[in-house]
Order: C-alpha cells, then structure tokens, then sequence
C-alpha cells in the first residue's frame, strides 16, 4: 500500500509538470524553447497516463490537488526571464530523475518497474536538454543593453584610461584634435558650396561625424568623449581624482595641438588650401560662434556635453562595429544641426575661420568661448548625464539584487515541495 501512495504521488506531479509546462509555453520568449517546452508537457502528459494505469488496475481512483498547480504556476510567474525559467525547471528534473531511479529500485513488480524506468529515461532527457540550452544561453548570451553589463564594463575600461601614461594621453589627444578638425573641413566644404543656407546646414551636419568616425577607429581621445567613462572609477572608489584631472588636462592640451597642426598647415599653404568652398562657410561659422552672448554659448556647450557622453555611452553599450558608427552619427549628426558649442570642434572652426579672414582676438575667444564651452561641455557631460547614469545604476543594481533573493527563495520553496515542472 505504501507504494501505491508513492505512485499517487508520481501521478500528481505529473499532471502539474503537464499544466505548468503548458504555461510556461506562452510565457517564453524563444520560440524555439516554446517548442520543446510543448513536447515535454505532452510527454509528461503520457507519463500521467502510464502512471494512471498502475492505479487503476489496483482500484484506486487518479487524482491530482489543482491547489497545487496555481501553486506551482505562481512561482514560475515571478521568474522574469527564459535563462531562469530554464534554470528553475532544469534543478526541478534533476530532483525528478534522482526520485524515478530511486523508486525504480523499490518497485513491487516488473510491470511497474518497467514504467518507472520508461519515464526515469524521459526525465534524464529532459534534464539533459534544459542544461544544454541554458548552457548554449550562457554562452552566447548577449548583454547588449544590459545597464548593469554596460556600467561594469565602463568601470574597467575607465580604470585603464586613468592608467594611461602622460605621454600616451597627449599623442591620443593630438591625433583626437587633428581627427576631428579634419571633419570640420570636409563637412565645411560640402556645406560652403549650397547657396541654400538650410540645406547647407543639413550637410554639414550629415558630414560632420566623419571625423569621430576616425577618432573611434584609430581609439584616440576628445577631451569632452571623458566625462563618463573614467568618472565611473572614481565613483566606485577604484580610481583617482587626481588621474581624472590629468586625464582631462592633457587630453586639453593635446586636442588644441591637433588643431594648431592643421592650422599650421593652413597658415602654409593659404586659406584656398582647404577648398574652394569652404572659406565661406567658415567665416560664417567664426562670425556666428564669437558673437553668441555668453549664456547661450554656455547652455549650448551643456547641450553638446550631453551628446557627446550619451554617445560614450552608446558606443560601450554596443558590440556591433556598424552600429557604434550609427550611435556616433546620430550624436554628432545632432551637435551639427543644432549648432551646439563642441569647445575643441567650435574652436577648430572660430581658428580656421580667423585665417579666413574673420575677425579674431585670442581674449575674446577665451572669454566667449574657452571658457563658457569648457564648463559647458563639463556640466553637460559629468553632471546631467554621468552622475544621472550612475544613479540609474545604483537603483538598477538594487532592483536586481532584490529578483536575484527573490529567485533563489522561489528556488529553494520549489525544491523543498518537490513541485515537479
């Protein structure tokens, strides 16, 4: 009699594993996991079936508490993701198969003997086949997106950019300045030859990000492209303040002698050197940029911070190379058409400008420039962006400390039941 129970039980927790597989299939996301998840539920569905016949030629009357199919069906709902659900069923038919072999051994007859281990050959199957796929999830799990990945990833790359040495810094900054100076006159030149100023502002804007499409290929550095990735070390407390501020003086320094480069060159060869276009276009740009009242300056400059860092962001954020293009396109794109303050790109384009023949004095330029597009693109960068993007973190972590308790509690309470999916 005590065995019979025992197939009583089987029995029951079959019927749940049928009617929690079943759900699991509308709740999945991978169709491909769906499929197998209806196999399984039809096969647990036989195994009831066999089980039931063991009862019934003893006289007893199959049934399963339904109490504990909401029961079980409640669980699976709280798990967010097809990874959890795989892992949940996964430990739930390790349980199973270790409870058939055991029973198996401890049949009364051949025939009973001889279902058990029909089904205990079903549930080995069916663990072996969640393992792979979880396996085959974590490997090429893709964390795209994925905030806290980002966040870890931006920390370790930040502590190497505040590793970097002086001398590094300043040649990636040279090269970073000359990069995007060199955008400048392409889309300048593109620009300048459209009589239609409103045109001519959509190609410059379209051209203009082709010289951060050098700086991301060559891995060089902007002074305003560090205002989240080697902030995040200093406010994990891994990093150095003091590396912060070395990293943005030379990075500074070695932007503005990328420019002087090219304006050197300019100097040498005279203005028509850059095209026959482009002087036009730059005067008007010398001339626009140097007469903005200084508070507009300023919050233009916050506005360009801003992109620039959600453009870091964007980058880090995404594996594919074409899509990080497209990510730095869009950013630049915005900086161009809204004609927002860039202190290196603005200041390339005042200098060039002044060569042209633009009116120029270095004071005015620090006072209406320098300085309000310095503090601008800083503000914008670290203090809208950065330290939002932090908080974000922090209460993403929280978020997924409390799922990950509350995973392993449902887990464990599922364990403990013996409920079967």
């Amino acid at each position: 009699m005590l065995f019979i129970e025992i197939i009583k039980e089987l029995y029951a927790q079959e019927k749940i594993a049928q009617r929690v597989y079943h759900y699991e299939v509308a709740k999945v996301e991978d169709q491909d996991l769906a499929i197998l998840l209806r196999f399984i539920s039809k096969t647990e569905q036989l195994h009831a079936e066999l089980l039931e016949t063991i009862l019934v030629s003893a006289g007893i009357k199959p049934e399963f508490d339904s109490v504990a199919v909401k029961e079980a069906i409640r669980l699976v709902s709280t798990l967010m993701n097809d990874k959890d659900i795989l892992r949940f069923n996964q430990i739930l038919e390790a349980e199973t198969v270790i409870n058939y072999r055991k029973y198996a051994e401890l049949a009364p007859d051949k025939e009973t003997k001889k279902i058990l281990l029909q089904i205990l050959e079903d549930e080995k199957y069916h663990e072996r086949r969640f393992s792979l796929i979880l396996d085959s999830m974590k490997s090429r799990e893709d964390k795209e997106g994925d905030p806290l990945y980002v966040f870890e990833k931006t920390v370790d790359e930040g502590k190497k950019r505040l590793s970097r040495s002086s001398l590094e810094l300043l040649f990636s900054g040279i090269i970073g300045g000359i990069s995007v100076t060199l955008g400048a006159l392409a889309s300048s030149a593109a620009s300048g030859a459209i009589a239609d100023k409103q045109i001519a502002l959509i190609v410059f804007s379209v051209i203009l990000p082709l010289g951060f499409f050098i700086l991301k290929l060559t891995n060089t550095d902007l002074f305003t492209a560090n205002f989240l990735v080697p902030i995040t070390p200093i406010l994990e407390k891994s990093g150095k303040f003091s590396n912060l501020l070395r990293l943005w003086t030379i990075t500074y320094i070695g932007n503005f002698i990328g420019v002087a480069i090219i304006l050197a060159l300019i100097a040498v060869g005279g203005i028509d050197s850059i095209g026959f276009y482009a002087k036009g276009h730059f005067l008007e740009l010398a001339d626009y940029k140097m007469h903005r009242p200084i508070i507009e300056t300023f919050i233009s400059a916050i506005f360009a911070g801003m992109l620039i860092t959600l453009m870091t962001w964007l980058v880090l954020a995404v594996k594919d190379r074409v899509a990080k293009l497209i990510a730095i396109w869009i950013t630049i794109f915005m900086i161009g058409i809204g004609s927002f303050t860039h202190v290196v790109l603005s200041s390339a384009e005042v200098f060039i400008g002044a060569l042209a023949g633009a009116q120029f004095n270095v004071s005015k330029w620090i006072v209406q420039l320098g300085i309000p597009g310095t503090l601008g693109n800083i503000a914008g960068g670290t203090i809208f962006i950065a330290t939002l993007y932090y908080l974000h973190i922090l209460h993403s972590r929280k978020d997924l400390t409390e799922y990950r308790k509350h995973k392993n509690a449902v887990l464990y309470e599922a364990i403990k039941k013996r409920i079967r999916l």
